[in-house]
């Protein structure tokens, strides 16, 4: 298409949708004109149109008295036997009449009148646990109130206050009859003070007849004559009672009503209609946009992708819970198939049931005591086995009535009745009988749902959230990241570690959405298709999914990229692109966000981020790792056979710690750990678990290792690197002391670590880099296998045993670059170890160890050493020194050290030297050879009495802290010093610090003299202050006034300094006797201020960080967005409510 063909396009498009808003906005006041005036002049036309449209039928003036007198003879005992009479016709007419509410005419309610919309009656024991729990569930959903379902209230002989004022403040009764209603009392005076309301009060009234004949509540025959012959002996003195019982109980059941047998769930579906219905005022919106549960199941799809999320295998399709689980799962939007007893007829499978098996993600089977009845059932199961076994279907079984173990156990209990007879009826063909019997056993080994005490509604949503956790999705994120509703082109990317579920929540999504778009394709792994042909295969890939097209090899890539922008460009698809590794393998394609239609999306799944930014994606989403509950659901539905999961517990817990939510190694886990044994090998098994926990340390799973191996793979060399050490060393430690020594190393680390950070492979969480457990096991199986027998040949060593076989061994090759022995690999438990042969470690560059478990110190270090940690060094003096070109830090923390080296010596590289809480420690060497020293700690060096003046000489020294050091008595820092770069000096608790000069510290920002007792008066550094502290800057000064010890005196000493321009806070700690300044003020005018309070004693001198400039712009920016997003959804609601009225009136 030429550059004018596109303009003229684009031109013509503008003209229509300038044309299309202008008719729009010309509607909304059109309609808006007509639907004022029709409100005004025509209401009663459009009242019954609109009663019309919701159903409602008007009654002539004959009904409405043929009504009323029937009623009224009802109302009499005298009138019964002609009621029983016509039982069995009014019976046939219940049904009928049910769904026409009655006459408007019959009151007038106004809304807010009443506190309850509907009042039910019923007796808990034949109904709560199924029925009135469903009902009640059913009608709080749709905001209807509803009074009956509390939690058992005091019952006694008499009907309570509460329940009187309940009735009288209720606008619909619903009475439940069931089998033992007329059995209870309560329920009978419930039922005559409903009847005195309705008809005082004329309420809305229906019965609901539960497993019970209306004919038998009529006329009180069979199970209710038994329970009034029995009232009637009991209230002999008050037969007044038992007349009301019976007229309340035949006046309601001569109403219309609902009688329920099978079809339960149907029926409480009806309910909730005609109650919404009545409720008119309140529940317009359900009436026009609720669905039957059944029409939100998606249509057969002709993809070659898995047609339904779940398969319902029953015996029973008209029970209440069968018919409320197909409806939550269809409600949330999991596409079910129910395989219906009607279908199977006959003992073999029918083809579409078949298919639908094979067809679907989860198989949920629901065991009941006569399931074992159907020879069809039984079938099934077995064909389900297989295929679970074939295609890596998921089972989730539920134990309805039944234990497991029934089940299981088919030569006794329920089920053994049914297989005597199936095996007398298939004598000839035995198999048969065993084949269902291991399906059976198989099945009921898995971790199901078992129902037993629990209301049968919260059965089902741990039944549905299971649903959700194994099909893994997430697809209310990502579907709202992908806003199908937006006419744009969206590109979405999934990134996450390998097993973290890219593919499966990718794949889950594709098949929720793919019927909304005219062509749709799954490039599965896209990595190794693209690895096998290049962009072409890819290209032919697409065609073949999007059209059905095969394409010959005579075709040239230049042919093919030409057929895809062809066949593909403007129209509305969905690709996604599986395991992208390389940004290339997407730049090559003929396909981009350029050529497709309006409301096209592209999902990009990769484990390396940097791929998605390049790529320029409108949302990225991270797949997090499962949590504890999660994996637990998940190892459990895929290790069949923990029955007793108390027993497994705790090896659980352990097998969930190794996986750390990684849904790919929960899995593998699951299934080499599965228990195939009964319960009295329990003991077996359990140790079988155990070795195979202790052994994953060393030899991880290779299926697990595949993925991530994978990651590992696609780094460089220098991330390769980076990434052993954090493996092998690092995991768990703070992020900038992992770089601080990885820089040291040679490397650099900030962009080693951010591509960690891009591929998933680190987390940073609380400033600390983790590293997940099967990556770490990955690390260390890489380093073990450079030489599996011999730790000198490997890389790196971070176990005291190989650590102690490299030192042993005489091999002059040795390989080790790195040994880091931590406090948790401490040699406390091992003899002193000799270290003479760390000399011979000539690759060694990172060397950490801690604990002074060592003897015979080397001949010298290796002089490729980069790093050095010794905690606790436990000799006198370092080793003779090789030209030590390369080292960086020298940290010997604890050490018994009396001296660091003699003489001068080169460090041209070293930035840091620790020698902190080293007691031993004399002086402080001859620092002329450390021209890069950035950082001096001598904290705590308790012995130390003498600086070497070359220490004067560090133009490079940042930090310099002797605290604690309390034998230090002069420290001389004068003019003649070139310490230019100093910016913080500790001298805390020096107590015998006497002779100081600071003044070749020109750029210091900080000083603690804290706890200084020894030195001068306050006065000898005022001359220091001046010079240092302009007024200019911002500063916190802590001061300690000696004599300020009654409140008086505080309050005059704040006063005094409050008065010094500059001062912003003052903050008092009356226990230490400190008073704290904060404010751009002079030190000096403070120190001047509060000598006449009493000595004043300076403990610090710092700045204060003030809020940078471009932090308050970014969060005024960040305000203005917010509000504008803010303003944006406000007109986007209004434009909404103007297209909702155009379409009504349209």
């Amino acid at each position: 298409m030429d550059s004018g063909d596109e303009t003229a396009r684009t031109s013509a498009y503008a003209s229509w949708s300038w044309t299309r808003l202008c008719f729009f906005i010309s509607g909304i006041f059109f309609g808006s004109f007509v639907s004022g005036m029709l409100l005004r002049w025509k209401k009663p036309l459009l009242s019954s149109n609109f009663r019309a449209l919701l159903g409602y039928q008007d009654s002539d003036s004959d009904n409405i008295q043929d009504e009323a007198s029937g009623e009224e003879d009802s109302a009499s005992l005298h009138s019964l036997d002609s009621n029983i009479i016509q039982g069995s016709s009014l019976r046939q007419q219940e049904d009928s009449a049910w769904d026409h509410p009655p006459p408007e005419s019959k009151s007038i309610i106004t809304e807010g009148s009443y506190k309850y919309d509907v009042f039910l009656s019923f007796i808990g024991e034949d109904t709560r646990r199924s029925f009135i729990d469903y009902l009640y569930h059913r009608l709080s959903e749709e905001g209807i109130s509803a009074f009956g379902n509390e939690v058992e209230l005091n019952r006694g002989e008499t009907i309570s206050s509460q329940f009187l004022q309940a009735i009288k403040d209720s606008r619909i009764y619903i009475v439940v009859f069931s089998r033992s209603y007329a059995s209870s009392t309560w329920c009978l005076d419930e039922l005559v003070a409903i009847v005195d309301c309705y008809k005082e009060m004329k309420q809305e009234l229906f019965p609901v007849f539960y497993d019970v004949d209306p004919y038998e509540v009529r006329c009180q025959s069979g199970g209710y004559e038994d329970a009034f012959d029995l009232h009637r002996e009991r209230f002999k003195e008050e037969p007044d009672k038992i007349y009301k019982w019976k007229g309340a109980m035949t006046y309601l059941a001569n109403l219309n009503g609902l009688t329920l047998d099978q079809e339960k769930g149907e029926g409480i579906e009806r309910i909730v209609e005609k109650v919404s219905g009545i409720l008119v005022y309140k529940f317009q919106k359900i009436r026009f946009s609720d669905k039957h549960p059944e029409s939100t199941e998606r249509r057969p799809s002709l993809k070659e992708v898995n047609k339904y999320d779940v398969f319902l295998s029953l015996r029973h399709t008209h029970s209440t819970f069968i018919y409320y689980l197909y409806h939550y799962l269809t409600k949330k939007g999991f596409s079910t198939f129910k395989s219906d007893e009607e279908i199977q007829k006959g003992e073999s499978i029918p083809s579409q049931v078949l298919q639908a098996i094979k067809d679907s993600r989860i198989i949920i089977v629901v065991f009941t005591r006569d399931y074992a009845d159907s020879t069809s059932s039984l079938e099934e199961m077995t064909t389900i086995v297989e295929c679970c076994r074939e295609l890596e279907q998921t089972i989730i079984p539920v134990f309805f009535d039944v234990d497991p173990w029934d089940v299981r156990l088919t030569q006794i209990g329920p089920y053994k009745k049914a297989f005597v007879s199936h095996t007398e009826k298939f004598k000839q063909d035995p198999l048969k009988i065993q084949k269902w019997k291991e399906a059976l056993t198989h099945v009921s080994n898995i971790n199901g749902v078992h129902i037993k005490h629990e209301p049968e509604i919260e059965v089902i949503g741990k039944i549905v959230q299971a649903v959700e956790l194994r099909l893994r999705l997430t697809s209310h994120n990502l579907e709202k990241l992908l806003n199908l509703e937006d006419n744009r082109v969206l590109v979405l990317g999934i990134w996450g570690m390998g097993g973290s579920g890219k593919t499966t929540r990718a794949l889950a999504l594709y098949k929720r959405i793919f019927q909304q778009f005219e062509a749709a394709c799954f490039i599965k792994d896209l990595s190794q298709v693209y690895g096998i042909g290049g962009a072409t295969a890819v290209e032919k890939e697409i065609l073949r999914e999007t059209l059905n097209e095969e394409l010959p090899d005579v075709y040239s890539p230049f042919e093919i990229s030409g057929l895809v922008r062809k066949r593909l460009s403007w129209k509305r698809i969905l690709i996604v692109f599986d395991n992208v590794d390389e940004l290339m393998q997407l730049k090559e394609l003929a396909i981009n966000r350029l050529m497709l239609g309006m409301g096209s999306r592209i999902i990009i799944t990769t484990r390396n981020r940097r791929i998605l930014d390049a790529y320029e994606v409108d949302e990225i989403y991270e797949i997090p790792l499962l949590n504890e509950d999660e994996a637990r659901e998940l190892f459990l539905s895929a290790c069949p056979g923990v029955t007793n999961y108390d027993y497994y517990t705790e090896l659980i817990a352990r097998v969930l710690e190794y996986a750390g939510g990684l849904p790919l190694a929960i899995k593998e886990l699951a299934s080499i750990l599965q228990v195939r044994c009964e319960f009295f090998l329990q003991d077996l098994n359990k140790s079988f678990w155990q070795h195979t926990l202790n052994r994953l340390r060393t030899r991880p799973i290779v299926e697990i290792m595949k993925p991530l191996k994978t990651s590992f793979e696609s780094l460089d060399e220098d991330e390769k690197e980076i990434f052993l050490h954090i493996a092998c060393f690092f995991h768990g430690k703070r992020g900038d002391y992992v770089i601080q020594v990885l820089n040291s190393c040679g490397f650099f680390a900030e962009i080693g670590i951010q591509a960690l950070l891009d591929k998933s492979l680190i987390t940073i969480q609380n400033q600390e880099i983790h590293m997940h457990d099967m990556l770490q096991d990955l690390g260390k199986k890489i380093v073990r296998e450079e030489c599996a027998e011999n730790p000198p040949l490997r890389s790196r060593l971070w176990l005291y045993e190989d650590f102690n076989i490299a030192l042993r061994s005489k091999m002059e090759r040795n390989k080790v670059k790195a040994i880091v022995l931590y406090e948790g690999t401490s040699t406390s438990k091992h003899e002193y170890l000799n270290i003479e042969r760390l000399s011979k470690m000539r690759n060694l560059v990172l060397l950490i160890l801690y604990g002074q478990h060592f003897s015979g110190i080397p001949t010298s270090l290796p002089h490729r050493l980069r790093y050095l940690l010794w905690d606790g060094y436990p000799f006198s003096s370092l080793p003779s020194f090789e030209p030590y070109n390369r080292l960086v830090e020298l940290n010997l923390p604890n050490s018994r050290i009396k001296r660091l080296w003699n003489g001068r010596k080169n460090f041209p590289r070293l930035e840091r030297v620790d020698m902190s809480y080293s007691e031993e420690l004399t002086e402080t060497p001859n620092f002329e050879g450390c021209p890069s020293l950035k950082r001096l700690d001598l904290t705590g060096c308790t012995n130390l009495v003498q600086v070497h003046p070359s220490i004067g000489h560090l133009k490079e020294l940042a930090y310099l802290s002797f605290r604690d050091c309390d034998k230090l008595v002069t420290l001389n820092l004068d003019h003649k010093c070139k310490l230019s770069s100093l910016k913080v000096l500790d001298l805390y608790s020096c107590k015998n610090l006497k002779n100081t000069d600071f003044t070749g510290l020109p750029n210091l920002e900080h000083i603690d003299l804290g706890e200084c007792t020894s030195l001068s008066t306050v006065d000898d550094l005022l001359g220091l202050w001046q010079e240092l502290y302009p007024l200019q800057m911002a500063q916190k000064v802590v001061l300690k006034v000696l004599t300020m010890t009654d409140d008086k005196t505080v309050q005059k000493a704040i006063k005094a300094v409050a008065d010094i321009f500059g001062v912003e806070a003052i903050a008092v700690d009356r226990k230490e006797q400190k008073l704290i300044v904060i404010g751009k003020m002079p030190t000096l005018a403070i120190v001047k201020k509060l000598k006449k309070f009493g000595k004043v004693d300076i403990i610090s001198v710092g700045p204060v960080k003030e809020v940078k400039k471009e932090e308050k712009k970014e969060e005024k920016k960040e305000e203005k967005k917010k509000k504008e997003e803010a303003e944006e959804e406000k007109n986007c609601r209004y434009i909404h409510k103007f297209q909702s009225s155009a379409r009504l009136l349209w």
